[in-house]
This record gives C-alpha cells, sequence and structure tokens, in this order.
C-alpha cells in the first residue's frame, strides 16, 4: 500500500496528498528502539489507514465530485465502503495491487490517460 501512495502520481494524482514523500521516513523510524514504540505504531497505523482511504476513494470516484461541473457523470454506483473494502485485503492476504486497481475507472478515457501519463 505504500509503494501505491508514494507513487500516485503515475495515477495522476499528488502523492504528497496521501504524505507519499514521508513514508520511508516513518517506516525507517519503525526499526529503531523507541520507549513510545507504541505510540508510534498507533499514529502509524492511522495515518497509513487514512492514506490509504482517501487514495482509494480518489482513484475510485475521483478528488472532484462530478456533481459540481455539468458533467453527466454517476458514481453512486461506484462508491465503495472503504473500511471495509481494506479490511478485506487485509483479512484475505489478497495483492493489494490488482485490488486496488480494481476500484479504477474503467472507461477507455481514463485508460487512455494513464498510458499518456507513462509516457
Amino acid at each position: 500500500m505504500i509503494h501505491l501512495l508514494k507513487t500516485a502520481d503515475d495515477k495522476g494524482l499528488n502523492a504528497e496528498d496521501y504524505e507519499g514523500p514521508w513514508w520511508d521516513n516513518r517506516l525507517a523510524r519503525l526499526g529503531q528502539p523507541d520507549p513510545l514504540r507504541e505510540a508510534h505504531l498507533v499514529r502509524f497505523d492511522v495515518a497509513l489507514t487514512v492514506s490509504a482511504m482517501r487514495y482509494i476513494s480518489d482513484l475510485n470516484v475521483g478528488r472532484v465530485s462530478p456533481r459540481s461541473f455539468p458533467f453527466e457523470l454517476d458514481v453512486h454506483g461506484r462508491k465503495i465502503e472503504l473500511s471495509e473494502f481494506l479490511k478485506g485485503i487485509l483479512a484475505t492476504g489478497s495483492d493489494i495491487g490488482s485490488r486496488v486497481q480494481d476500484v479504477e475507472p474503467t472507461f477507455p478515457a481514463y485508460r487512455r490517460a494513464i498510458l499518456a501519463l507513462q509516457k
């Protein structure tokens, strides 16, 4: 999941919105001796959960509501229960990358935009 957050730019998102640049530092701190280790683990878990939920939501339905613009795009059917989605990934030991990819838009313009970003 951390890799996805750090490389959010590859999906047309901004990695900083998901704290991408800070994850390496946070991971390194977890390996160091620390009298407040439990508190840091809790903060790490919360930060990762919040960032993951925001990333998945933004990838799934976008960062801006289509209702704000005169688009005829209905995202209600695309919304997912984020906590259940993440819990399902963890409980089943699924490949996070492929499961998250499943929530991306399926329309051709999105796929073309991702290909253009890669180039």
